[in-house]
């Protein structure tokens, strides 16, 4: 036998199912027409009490040779160092395992494989566009997880979606916005920083200070002080000759022009 063989045993037969949770040699065979009423829940909720007679009175070791409808089971490699991996070498070492870690496992394992900078935005577009708070938060964070991973149609999307906003009157205006941020601000290219930046900059040439907005002017104001001074100094510097603001936003704005640069 070849190191690409396996050996014909029930054991490596896509029908072969374990007789019950935890490690065991014994198994049933799903083609036996006997567990067809039991087999959703035998392989979907892993119910065994659905069938326990059955199961008791048609099991047999795996290391059986298998008959005529044999159908070998495809082999997959698993990293020892991945998540699914290291959850595995648990279970054979205990006999125990979380569903829910296991399923886990999996997904993540399976992320790996996915290009995240590709990735198509359109199902998050449609969450925004849904109308659904609890959405388009989920939308919101999802995007942001994207931008910071490179996907260029993230940025596009969150930053035209906090492009058309009018100025926050409510609060919840004000948390959407600061969420839209959150998402933005990890945007590495130059070109998307340099965007975000004149955005920002018309925002608070626009947005009217008071108690309801002040921790949206607050979160535009950090992102300025930890961007470029090259490219922050003068837009703010004419802004504040442009517009009033109030006595502490102004005293703010002045804030982010001292520090600008001191850590370069």
């Amino acid at each position: 036998m070849t190191s690409d063989e396996i050996e014909r045993t029930c054991f490596h037969c896509n029908y072969f199912f374990p007789a019950s949770e935890g490690v065991t040699e014994y198994g049933i065979c799903l083609e036996d027409s006997d567990f067809t009423p039991y087999i959703e829940e035998l392989m979907e909720n892993l119910n065994f009490a659905c069938c326990q007679d059955l199961i008791d009175e048609k099991k047999f070791p795996g290391d059986s040779e298998p008959c005529e409808k044999f159908d070998e089971a495809e082999i997959i490699e698993v990293a020892d160092d991945s998540s699914l991996g290291e959850l595995l070498s648990h279970f054979k070492e205990t006999g125990e395992v979380d569903q829910e870690k296991f399923n886990e496992a999996i997904m993540k394992d399976q992320l790996k494989d996915i290009d995240l900078k590709t990735l198509p935005v359109e199902p998050y577009l449609k969450m925004l566009e849904s109308g659904d708070k609890d959405e388009q938060k989920k939308a919101l964070h999802s995007l942001g997880g994207l931008v910071s991973q490179g996907n260029r149609e993230a940025f596009e999307v969150l930053f035209n979606h906090l492009k058309v906003l009018p100025p926050p009157e409510k609060i919840d205006d004000v948390h959407i916005k600061i969420d839209i941020l959150e998402g933005l601000k990890d945007g590495n290219l130059p070109e998307q920083r340099s965007r975000l930046i004149s955005l920002l900059i018309e925002e608070l040439s626009e947005v009217v200070s008071n108690n309801t907005t002040r921790q949206w002017i607050t979160k535009i104001l950090l992102y300025l002080a930890g961007a470029p001074e090259a490219e922050v100094r003068q837009p703010l510097e004419a802004l504040l000759k442009k517009r009033e603001f109030s006595f502490r936003t102004r005293q703010k704005i002045e804030a982010v022009l001292d520090e600008l640069g001191q850590e370069e």
